[in-house]
């Protein structure tokens, strides 16, 4: 911030029995030294652009390689899609159990391996 001193030399005009300033110098420091005739006004800084921009938030990547429920083993299943015939599958690659489903635009292989899991479990609810 910068300060100014200077000498007032605008004009004062009477409105309605108050000492009124024209000139481009408006300010309350003005009008209380006007009777000292000096003026005193500060300059404001231009507003930065890196306050004004919105912070973006990272987006969460979902996981894509997962747990078999067969073999409790860890980032064993993996998922493929078919975009051709419509079709994910996810299988583990190391007891080779698997699951076919259908696919929507918006399937993800997340998706995939709860149906999976869903599965899994109302089967063992029958038996």
């Amino acid at each position: 911030m910068s300060v100014c001193f200077g000498r007032y030399e605008g004009r004062v005009e009477e409105r309605r029995g108050k000492p009124r300033i024209k000139d481009t110098y408006h300010s309350l420091a003005n009008l209380l030294c006007f009777e000292s005739n000096l003026f005193i006004f500060t300059m404001a800084k231009r507003k930065s652009r890196s306050n004004s921009r919105p912070v973006k938030k990272p987006k969460l990547k979902l996981d894509t390689v997962f747990r078999c429920p067969f073999c409790q083993l860890e980032n064993t299943v993996g998922c493929s899609f078919d975009k051709d015939l419509n079709i994910g599958e996810i299988s583990c690659s190391i007891c080779h159990a698997g699951y076919d489903t259908k696919l929507t635009p918006l399937t993800e292989p997340i998706d995939i391996y709860c149906e999976w899991i869903d599965e899994c479990e109302r089967v063992n609810q029958k038996y």
